[in-house]
């Protein structure tokens, strides 16, 4: 088993993710638990990369599991889902690829975590 993420690292991404699963868009402020996801999965050679690192609620990581992006949104698909919700997901995942890290607000989420003794996002998963 692979070693858990630097939690710098996780911060980050939900940072640079706006606190919101790219997947479902369930919110840290609406109460999600959030986990960070790799798109392409460690079990198929995906790193820990933050270009591979994507937020998503604890459901849809374990909905979307060790498959590609590609083979997750064809199961949303076969499961009814919309072609335009699939295409909105498609895009906030390439987004979030896209968008660089500020790693000075993850020290920031950090510095508020050791402030008041709780992440600024809510529990923090291994995904």
């Amino acid at each position: 088993m692979s070693a858990p993420l630097p939690i710098m690292t996780r911060l980050a991404i939900f940072v640079r993710d706006d606190g919101a699963c790219v997947y479902c868009g369930a919110a840290y402020q609406a109460g999600a638990k959030l986990t960070v996801d790799h798109v392409v999965s460690r079990k198929r050679g995906g790193r820990d990369d933050v270009t591979n690192l994507v937020t998503a609620c604890r459901a849809c990581n374990e909905d979307k599991a060790h498959f590609s992006l590609r083979a997750y949104l064809v199961e949303l698909a076969d499961r009814g889902a919309e072609e335009g919700h699939l295409d909105a997901i498609a895009a906030r995942v390439e987004a979030a690829r896209k968008t660089p890290v500020v790693w000075s607000a993850a020290k920031a989420a950090l510095a508020l975590y050791r402030e008041h003794g709780r992440l600024p996002f809510g529990e923090v998963d291994d995904g």
